[in-house]
């Protein structure tokens, strides 16, 4: 077989992922014509799609030593490095790649991606927007660019991106994904539980897609819906704690309360100092009217995270109730310490607490006086 023939079979395989035949094409080339530069660099890719990364460096390295050096090749090599975390070296070979070829667009989008992955965001973005002035138009560059808006918080801007991916690649998962979380985020729930629709058709099937539809389900208050995605979330990961512990917001917010402490306890037998699991059991015995259980699920809460003002405020109905109006009080005391350091904390909240405080020592003043 002529090394045309065999550059063709190999390209063939390549396409359908069955890399160790297109080796053997790449090698008989090699054997046939040891001064084939082409054939070094088919390899080196290759070698690369897997994962076998130093190898395929040593095919780019003897491509470069042969000549005439390409840019591409560069560029390649650089892709490699990057994989290996040698970052300075890649950065060179994307120089060297732009100093052949100063238009080679996957140049600068490499670069923009090791950037985001030094935390040089704004950096990265310089290098994603010289990418788009050269015209390029894969959908990758928009994702790359999309990441870097997020990070330094141009969550609008990151949006209207990760719609330029989808628009250029209609089955960008990724797009869908990363969008519907951000749309999440922005409390834009039904937007977002579209996007993850969107994903699950062309058919993501992973775990944390579920749980975050998920939760989208459950703020729009359609907990059997969210159910449904935590089952599925733990069908595919028994392990995926989150789900059992959404799974178990969704239960108490049915009001079954006994349901929702199973997966309370499930999420506990793992992450047994998870503050949130704690709060989450403790209001559901709290419901049960199972109060000294509760009692120790939100003073463990507390432990956990002194500034969760919501388990002090629980604590404070539950002594209320059981007639215990120093304990009531001191927790209130304690909420409203903590809530001096929360940044969502609301002026109604704020004045619930204080006018809970003024009762209650009302109250106590009272009582004292009718002891002396």
């Amino acid at each position: 077989m002529q090394s045309k023939d065999l550059f063709r079979k190999g390209e063939e395989l390549n396409h359908l992922r069955n890399y160790t035949e297109a080796l053997e094409c790449y090698d008989q080339i090699i054997s046939l014509e040891p001064s084939n530069v082409e054939a070094y660099i088919q390899k080196g890719k290759t070698l690369f799609n897997l994962e076998e990364y130093e190898e395929g460096l040593e095919c780019h390295e003897k491509a470069i030593s042969l000549g005439p050096n390409k840019a591409t090749t560069y560029n390649d090599k650089g892709k490699g490095l990057a994989e290996l975390g040698r970052f300075d070296e890649a950065m060179e070979c994307f120089d060297k790649a732009l100093s052949l070829e100063p238009d080679l667009a996957d140049a600068y989008i490499q670069k923009g991606n090791i950037l985001f992955n030094l935390k040089k965001y704004k950096e990265g973005l310089e290098f994603y927007d010289q990418a788009l002035s050269l015209g390029c138009s894969d959908a990758s560059v928009y994702n790359g660019k999309a990441n870097a808006l997020v990070e330094i918080g141009k969550v609008d801007e990151a949006i209207e991106c990760f719609d330029k991916s989808i628009s250029l690649d209609p089955e960008d998962i990724n797009g869908y994904i990363q969008k519907g979380d951000l749309l999440f985020g922005l409390k834009k729930y039904e937007e977002g539980l579209e996007c993850y629709n969107k994903a699950i058709s062309l058919g993501y099937e992973e775990a944390g897609c579920y749980n975050n539809k998920g939760n989208a389900l459950l703020e729009l208050e359609r907990y059997n819906e969210a159910i449904e995605c935590f089952d599925k979330a733990i069908s595919l990961d028994p392990e995926y704690v989150d789900a059992c512990y959404n799974k178990g917001v969704a239960l108490r917010e049915l009001k079954k309360y006994n349901e929702a402490i199973e997966y309370f306890n499930k999420v506990l037998s793992r992450k047994p100092e998870d503050s949130e699991t704690h709060y989450g059991k403790g209001t559901a015995l709290q419901e049960l009217k199972k109060y000294e259980e509760a009692i120790g699920c939100f003073q463990t809460a507390c432990k956990l995270n002194p500034e969760d003002f919501r388990c002090y405020l629980c604590l404070a109905e539950i002594f209320e109730s059981l007639g215990g109006q120093k304990d009531a009080l001191r927790s209130l005391k304690r909420a409203r310490f903590a809530l001096g350091d929360c940044k969502s904390s609301s002026f109604e909240l704020e004045g619930y607490i204080g006018n809970g405080i003024i009762r209650l020592e009302a109250k106590e003043a009272t009582l004292m006086k009718e002891y002396s």
